[in-house]
């Protein structure tokens, strides 16, 4: 008897429904586009408007106005007299050239003839046509101006900043003063290009001990330093420049440095849509706020800085920079550097060194990749570099988080 005939009729129906029952189908995964930056109000019909996303106002805003003379005191004999106004208010007057015109002659008609009548109308547009004044002021103390600064005024009725009707601006960088004319008072104030220090010429991130490192950023003017520790940071360098003094080794939030920099004249965080102003490495957002996250996680024991290989790699969603262990408080040397690279799906070494004359995308032998930066180097480093990681607050991470993402100089250098 064949033994195929002793399976019972039931299993043999299971064992038929699980060999014709078709595989599930999964749809593939698509990673969703990063989102193109929002367009914003452009000024091309009017070339006096200034564009705030290009240029920001340093140092406030000031008022230059013409104002009426209170009551002068009067003395008779040995009394003062004096108008006393209560509430005392300001009279702002508009400003009229002061034009002598000349009588009209006399004629025996009181009707003006044609030569009076058109006298009358150049007096008038002579009157119109105001004389400018030239305004000189200092610069404030507490604001670095890197360039000229741009005067502007405020239009009230079109609400908008405007730079016509000033001429003959001169800037003294050493007595820090600024010179212009103008025949118009109002509100004004200076501004400075957004975007003077991009891009970056190049970056580095270095720790000091565990939960605590330091961010130095060569700009195009300036060369920075921004202490992090804990949940604070602070700008520690340069320490050559007296318009940062008030503002230097000041310990605040990651936000509260933006904004004070900003105001100081030191613009090292792109705007949402600074790409249109400056040139950037085009890369994938969603993987650049991966690699800022996975370094503040290993940030305590390690070093990263900028390389030239990732303005090569026409990859979008390609990231490649320098990373070196760093136990010591010190500058890491040439040899000490490594080449990384992550992606949406792995990251690891590379074969290549910083100075190599050729690209290549080869891994570095004897090494394996890993899903993420953070699992590769973990898994590599030392235990001393593997203590400091896992002793690392979430606060300190968190703060290095926010300024490699404020700065982003993943895509700015």
């Amino acid at each position: 008897m064949n033994a195929l005939n002793d399976v019972p009729k039931d299993e043999e129906e299971e064992e038929e429904k699980k060999v014709e029952e078709p595989e599930e189908e999964y749809e593939e995964y698509i990673d969703p586009p990063s989102p193109e930056p929002r367009e914003w109000e452009d000024f091309e019909e009017d070339d006096d408007v200034i564009d705030l996303r290009a240029n920001h106002i340093v140092g406030g805003v000031f008022h230059f106005d013409l104002m009426a003379l209170p009551p002068q005191p009067k003395t008779v004999n040995s009394w003062v007299i004096t108008r006393l106004v209560d509430p005392p208010e300001i009279e702002y007057i508009d400003y009229v050239a002061d034009i002598m015109t000349q009588p009209p002659k006399e004629s025996e008609s009181n009707t003006p003839t044609n030569e009076q009548q058109k006298n009358k109308e150049q007096q008038e547009a002579k009157r119109d046509e105001k004389p400018p004044i030239t305004v000189t002021m200092r610069l404030p103390d507490d604001v670095l101006f890197s360039e000229e600064p741009l005067v502007a005024k405020w239009d009230d009725k079109r609400k908008q900043w405007r730079q016509d009707g000033f001429s003959d601006m001169k800037y003294d960088e050493d007595k820090r003063e600024f010179t212009f004319k103008t025949a118009y008072f109002g509100t004004m104030s200076l501004l400075q290009d957004a975007h003077l220090n991009m891009p970056f010429q190049s970056w580095e991130i270095r720790p000091h001990k565990t939960n605590s490192a330091v961010l130095t950023i060569i700009a195009a003017i300036v060369e920075i330093e921004i202490e992090i520790k804990d949940a604070v940071c602070c700008l520690s360098k340069p320490d050559d420049k007296p318009e940062l003094h008030k503002v230097r080794n000041k310990w605040v939030t990651p936000k509260e440095l933006v904004t004070i920099l900003r105001a100081a004249g030191i613009n090292v965080f792109p705007a949402e849509d600074s790409s249109k102003y400056v040139s950037i490495q085009n890369k994938h957002e969603v993987v650049e706020q991966w690699a800022y996250k996975q370094m503040a996680l290993l940030s305590s024991a390690f070093a990263f800085s900028w390389s030239k290989w990732n303005g090569d790699c026409d990859k979008k969603d390609m990231i490649i920079f320098q990373g070196s262990e760093a136990l010591q408080d010190e500058p890491l040397l040439e040899e000490d550097w490594a080449v990384y690279t992550m992606n949406k799906s792995r990251a690891m070494k590379l074969q290549m060194t910083e100075f190599d004359e050729t690209y290549s995308e080869e891994m570095a032998e004897g090494t394996l990749f890993s899903s993420n930066m953070y699992h590769l180097l973990k898994g590599t480093c030392s235990a001393e570099a593997k203590e400091r990681i896992e002793n690392t607050d979430f606060q300190f991470v968190d703060c290095v988080q926010q300024i490699l993402a404020a700065t982003k100089v993943l895509t700015y250098a």
